[in-house]
């Protein structure tokens, strides 16, 4: 018996036919159970994928439903869009070009990054590199820079191929001494965690170089200055009403101006409740009645108020000198420092190791280039100390500098920061080869 290839309109018995009743037609036309079962098959056989997330997932096997079901489907569908998918999503996706805007390349082993298109200049303003480089390939990567036997820069190709300014900020960009990968982080954050603060300050700014204005920003600098330095009034808000203003900024501008008739503190918890009251109602929460606001926000300043009181007494400053305290018996003690000189575009590296008696057994002192901030610096002489008492075969140590925020994440074992988390892994690396290494701050 030979084959067969039929073809048919199954949408037609799918979609708008009862299953059981073509059944049941067919049995009545006479045609045979296989033949039947070929056809149920072919309709109760479809399944469906879901791309989620830009993957499939499934396996979904449609069952026909009822006008009502199909109904309360659709209303549980509208509830679930009105509460998350309108306003959440929507926030979501129009913020998303904020996250590119912070999320910039940490130079690991180059591999991943493209010399040209990618953000890897440590620098939200302008993290991609702008001058033509004429004398590499279209398609060349960092690690075409970068001698992977050293891990360090190639200063002289660098300097070929790049602008000024943009070849001192590549060979500021400390690299790590073990091979590991390159990595998007989010720069904003000086911890490296994403918060709702950083994107804020970042679309705000976005936002105001797109708008025109004077070339000086001092004015909004005044602004925040004020925001952030509040002073207690008792003048009620009686003016600036009936004015008009575009930017919300230019309000600021006028109240600030005449912070000494206004009451600015009341005046920022009405704003706060003001804001509070929108997001509240859009999350569809209880909300606050206008005419509360003023009553509210009174009571909210005289709590606040009442609670940063205290005995302003007279004190008596003692100025400590500090003094070198000597380590433990056989044990060495290593402090390090930076230092930056801005106007030589370099910064520099200092190490001295001391033993229990007090006496000097080693002191250090390189020059690097300059980096995109001192706290950079901190955490390459931190590393650099770590490598001169390893050199010197020095298994006992304590390591001691100013860097609090240094200090802190090395015994904490954190390496998540944007600028410098592979440093402190270099560091922790080097720790665990010592017999004893501990982590002191000044």
């Amino acid at each position: 018996m030979g084959y067969m290839a039929l073809k048919l309109d199954m949408s037609k018995p799918y979609d708008r036919v009862e299953w059981v009743y073509l059944e049941r037609i067919m049995e009545k036309m006479g045609f045979s159970r296989r033949w039947i079962n070929l056809i149920s098959m072919c309709i109760r056989s479809v399944t469906y994928l879901v791309m989620l997330n830009g993957q499939p997932h499934g396996l979904i096997t449609p069952t026909r439903v009822t006008v009502s079901e199909c109904v309360k489907i659709q209303s549980l569908l509208y509830l679930y869009e009105q509460a998350t998918g309108s306003y959440k999503w929507r926030s979501i996706i129009n913020a998303k070009h904020v996250i590119k805007l912070g999320r910039v390349w940490r130079v690991g082993n180059g591999e991943s990054i493209q010399i040209r298109g990618d953000r890897w200049l440590p620098q939200i303003s302008s993290a991609k590199v702008l001058f033509p480089v004429t004398g590499l390939a279209l398609d060349a990567r960092v690690c075409d820079i970068i001698d992977q036997d050293s891990h360090t820069w190639r200063a002289g190709l660098i300097d070929q191929n790049f602008l000024p300014h943009e070849a001192k900020l590549i060979k500021g960009i400390p690299l790590s001494w073990q091979t590991v990968s390159d990595k998007q982080v989010w720069l904003p954050s000086n911890h490296g965690e994403f918060t709702t603060q950083s994107p804020y300050h970042l679309f705000v700014g976005q936002g105001r170089n797109l708008l025109p204005g004077s070339s000086s920003g001092g004015g909004n600098k005044l602004i925040w200055k004020g925001i952030w330095n509040l002073q207690e009034g008792d003048v009620e808000l009686r003016k600036c009403i009936g004015q008009k203003f575009l930017p919300f900024v230019d309000l600021l501008a006028i109240l600030f101006l005449r912070k000494d008739r206004l009451d600015i503190d009341l005046l920022a918890v009405i704003m706060w409740l003001i804001w509070g009251r929108r997001n509240a109602s859009c999350m569809g929460e209880s909300i606050l009645e206008y005419r509360q606001i003023w009553a509210k926000a009174k009571l909210y300043l005289l709590d606040f108020k009442t609670a940063q009181k205290d005995d302003r007494r007279l004190t008596t400053t003692v100025i400590r000198v500090p003094r070198w305290i000597p380590p433990i018996h056989n044990h060495f003690k290593i402090n390090f420092d930076r230092a930056v000189f801005s106007e030589m575009d370099t910064a520099g590296l200092g190490v001295v190791i001391r033993d229990s008696y007090g006496r000097v057994v080693g002191a250090l002192a390189e020059r690097i280039p300059i980096t995109i901030s001192a706290t950079m610096v901190e955490a390459l002489a931190c590393r650099r100390a770590l490598n001169f008492a390893k050199e010197l075969n020095l298994m006992d140590t304590v390591f001691k500098g100013d860097a609090e925020q240094i200090i802190k994440a090395l015994l904490a074992k954190e390496m998540h920061q944007p600028e410098y988390g592979h440093v402190l892994q270099d560091s922790l690396v080097l720790a665990s080869e010592f017999r004893v290494c501990m982590f002191t701050p000044c």
